[in-house]
């Protein structure tokens, strides 16, 4: 019984902290869009750890620890590669272009400042349908890891954590959200390590140990891995979707929080080199797991973990670690989305609704209670979470990647090509039966979005939506 008083005791005292922290700097008579992107005063330091605390997610710990073990440089590959090159192209080679679109809340909001309302209620519905996924998986993380660590399976520790998020997400707006994924940035980022140093001084003699199973193992041989097979082309696809620069509604956010193009440049190259380092410090727990006990199923890596390298005191850190990094994620992610449905959804349905803080935190409590729901269903969320990325994707990415780079066409073209983009998505889906059809929905989209433009002579093109000489004021 001590043990597990000592461990809760150290789940209920981080939750307090961050409910604590949340509603301190929540901030007084909010604006909307101090409420949605701050009020551009953020340290390039906390943009870079709340955008590596948004990227980090619960379920990425999950996911790199079961398929790293079982996948080897499959997934390694893909993974590595394809997530700190997305963050570098996003940063570097979009960020500095992305000026124009600095004093905007959401992505949706820009590409409706170029296309219309109609454009925008659109885009942001799609980004809607793609979060709201991720936000329950997150939800389910959270309950996954409870009840590994203290075999309970009920729903409501699940509920109380979820309420939690969303209180603060709720109450507090980007700045709550930002100030806790500070501290749940270094929560995570200083028990990763401290995991992976536990499990090595476990075995017996670690270089040895491990140099043999790199060198046994075929999976992590990139001789016996590359090739024209198709385990590697699927990695090349996942890597392919990790690298393409999708500007998902939490990303945009955080880009929109800077006060300059400068700060977005150097605040997402330093996350991609934060990330890279978790990341590897994410495989390297899973080959020491291979070297110490191989044979595992996928299913039986983490709670194998759990149950064979925490001990009291450490089991509740573990846990907490893991909660941090589903935390972090499903607060941005809500308040995100909520945004989205405060400034581009309900003024199209409404027209004479503004967007308002207060419709805001009813779209954070609303968007929470449907998540929590449908991550307390048996529900497959990963298959979820791909089905609704697949719409977001193809429909939205293509007209705003084309808007940074100044490329800007007719309404109509664009009403166009999201349908193209559409269409495809379905039509993959009913006749491969496969959530993951993003691409083809990309390059459909794309085809149309140019070819229409320039068959019907439309006016616009490139250097159309030129870079401003200036980078507009917080104010202007």
């Amino acid at each position: 019984m001590p043990t597990l008083t000592l461990d809760i005791a150290l789940f209920v005292g981080f939750f307090v902290l961050n409910l604590i922290v949340g509603l301190k700097y929540r901030g007084k008579r909010q604006t909307f869009r101090e409420y949605a992107i701050g009020n551009k005063e953020f340290s390039t330091a906390i943009l870079t750890a709340t955008i590596v605390a948004t990227w980090m997610s619960g379920s990425a710990l999950f996911n790199s620890l079961e398929n790293t073990y079982s996948k080897g440089l499959y997934y390694i590959v893909a993974v590595i590669i394809g997530v700190t090159a997305g963050l570098l192209i996003t940063g570097r080679v979009l960020g500095p272009r992305m000026g124009k679109f600095l004093n905007k809340v959401s992505v949706a909001e820009a590409l409706g400042s170029l296309y219309g309302k109609q454009v925008q209620a659109i885009a942001g519905s799609a980004g809607v349908l793609k979060t709201i996924g991720y936000i329950a998986i997150q939800f389910q993380v959270i309950s996954k890891i409870l009840a590994m660590l203290f075999s309970y399976e009920g729903p409501w520790v699940t509920i109380i954590s979820a309420t939690i998020i969303i209180l603060y997400a709720a109450s507090g707006g980007v700045r709550a959200v930002t100030f806790t994924d500070v501290i749940q940035f270094i929560t995570f980022g200083t028990l990763l390590p401290a995991l992976a140093l536990v499990i090595w001084n476990h075995l017996h003699d670690p270089p040895s140990q491990v140099a043999q199973v790199l060198h046994h193992n075929p999976l992590f041989s990139f001789k016996a891995v590359v090739g024209w097979t198709p385990e590697f082309m699927g990695t090349l696809i996942l890597m392919g979707y990790f690298i393409t620069p999708e500007l998902p509604p939490e990303t945009f956010q955080r880009i929109a929080m800077a006060r300059d193009v400068t700060q977005v440049k150097r605040s997402m190259t330093y996350a991609a080199i934060v990330c890279l380092g978790v990341m590897l410090c994410m495989v390297w727990i899973a080959m020491l797991l291979l070297t110490d006990q191989p044979g595992l199923a996928r299913n039986q890596v983490v709670p194998y973990m759990v149950n064979h390298y925490t001990y009291p005191g450490l089991k509740g850190l573990l846990g907490i670690g893991v909660i941090a990094l589903a935390m972090s994620t499903a607060d941005s992610c809500l308040n995100a989305c909520a945004v989205i449905i405060a400034n581009d959804i309900v003024p199209a349905l409404r027209p004479k609704q503004e967007s308002s803080v207060q419709a805001a935190r009813w779209a954070t409590v609303g968007l929470g209670g449907g998540a929590l729901l449908i991550a307390l269903r048996e529900l497959n969320i990963l298959d979820l979470l791909l089905l609704s990325a697949s719409f977001y994707v193809p429909i939205v990415v293509i007209p705003m990647l084309l808007a940074i780079f100044g490329f800007q066409t007719s309404k109509r073209v664009v009403f166009m090509a999201m349908a193209a983009g559409f269409t495809t998505v379905v039509a993959c889906l009913a006749y491969f039966k496969s959530v993951n059809s993003f691409f083809p929905g990309m390059v459909a989209n794309f085809i149309v979005l140019l070819g229409a433009h320039y068959l019907l002579g439309e006016e616009g093109g490139w250097g159309n939506n030129p870079l401003p000489e200036k980078l507009p004021t917080a104010d202007e």
